[in-house]
């Protein structure tokens, strides 16, 4: 699985162009049926149930045309009484989003239009336009990392999944499923209400790069598609 690769190695981005050549070619109803076919058995999927509510915390145009876009499988398994929340701040990607939304005549999904972060503010957001994947934060930023120049600088609106699921009255929340690129941590500050109600969170990274997650009683489940997902004990004991 690519995810268990480092996405700046060069077999990284080679399978990456490699996989995106073969799914880009594929009609998006079929692609999408056929993958999910295999992602629904899967973490985080299939803990996922009709009516239920996820929030989706990244959604970036390269996967999404891939048919890989966690929020399109999410929506197959709440169905039309469930609902699918996604903050990005990237505006290309929101584009695409909406787009995608428009042509498939989508009523539950919610696009959020900014990035999550512990608290309400401005930050500066570094953008890949050629794999939208690897956008970031730049407060996260690896300052030893030398592949720099392929990035774009831009500043975006954050605010914490709190406020949000607050604004747009989600309650309870099911799983919320975060691909950020290192900025979790700062991501799961800002959800301390919405983690009372959360069975399942999924991250890209391992259970002790996330103390919160202990702090807030989530234990590892399992591996997913992109990483691991993590459930909290009080659900596992029936409480």
């Amino acid at each position: 699985m690519l995810y268990t690769l480092s996405r700046f190695s060069p077999l990284h981005r080679m399978l990456r162009k490699l996989a995106y050549t073969v799914l880009w070619r594929l009609p998006g109803p079929f692609k999408e049926w056929a993958l999910h076919a295999i992602l629904g058995r899967r973490l985080p999927y299939r803990v996922v149930e009709a009516g239920d509510t996820v929030i989706q915390i990244g959604a970036p145009w390269d996967i999404l045309k891939s048919g890989r876009s966690r929020f399109i499988h999410f929506l197959r398994r709440v169905g039309p009484t469930g609902r699918v929340v996604v903050i990005e701040p990237d505006p290309t990607n929101v584009h695409h989003l909406r787009e995608y939304v428009a042509q498939r005549g989508i009523r539950n999904l919610t696009i959020v239009p900014k990035g999550a972060w512990s608290h309400p503010t401005r930050l500066r957001f570094l953008v890949d336009p050629s794999n939208p994947a690897a956008n970031l934060v730049e407060d996260v930023l690896d300052s030893t990392r030398t592949d720099l120049g392929r990035f774009q600088s831009s500043e975006i609106e954050v605010d914490t999944v709190d406020r949000i699921a607050s604004d747009l009255g989600l309650h309870p929340v099911r799983m919320v499923s975060i691909t950020s690129n290192g900025s979790e941590n700062r991501i799961l500050e800002g959800m301390r209400e919405v983690q009372r109600s959360a069975e399942f969170i999924a991250t890209i990274g391992e259970y002790r790069r996330f103390p919160l997650l202990a702090e807030y009683g989530y234990v590892p489940f399992g591996g997913d598609d992109r990483g691991y997902t993590f459930r909290k004990q009080s659900f596992a004991g029936g409480g």
